[in-house]
């Protein structure tokens, strides 16, 4: 599972970067956060409409962060969960392997794609939900802190 999501996150981060060559980095950003926008959108309309839950508080909305993981084989550690805030400890990472290997800063590609997509979708089931990246891994063998939480 791993190995498939660093090479399609290689391949994508890589059109990133291309794009970004064309007409700037800041401006392929921008691309990039508008259409994980729309991705979150459509996905948070649709667990909604499918969920079965009516009041999403950050507990109840941690699965969906958990599924995304595991669907990449993110190594994950929950270190505080309630229903007002849950922290996760990323680890291993294809989405960080992959904008390292391409040479895109990581914090900006996982900012403007993953963070983008997380809080929209979050949005749509609770608009007081928010997902934020605490710590960013540096290099490989570190790992990233990321809070779901209530605003």
């Amino acid at each position: 599972m791993y190995k498939s999501a660093r090479t399609s996150y290689i391949a994508f981060a890589s059109y990133v970067s291309k794009v970004a060559q064309e007409i700037g980095m800041t401006r392929a950003l921008e691309i990039l956060a508008s259409t994980y926008e729309d991705m979150g959108n459509y996905r948070g309309l649709k667990y909604k409409k499918q969920s079965e839950i009516k009041s999403f508080d950050a507990e109840k909305a941690y699965p969906l962060l958990k599924k995304i993981a595991e669907r990449l084989g993110i190594e994950y550690e929950i270190m505080q969960m309630d229903p007002k805030k849950v922290v996760v400890k990323f680890g291993r990472c294809p989405i960080f392997e992959a904008a390292k290997t391409v040479g895109l800063d990581p914090e900006n590609f996982c900012h403007c794609g993953e963070t983008k997509y997380m809080n929209t979708l979050l949005e749509k089931l609770n608009p007081k939900l928010e997902y934020e990246i605490n710590k960013i891994k540096a290099v490989e063998e570190d790992f990233c802190i990321t809070t779901l939480k209530l605003k």
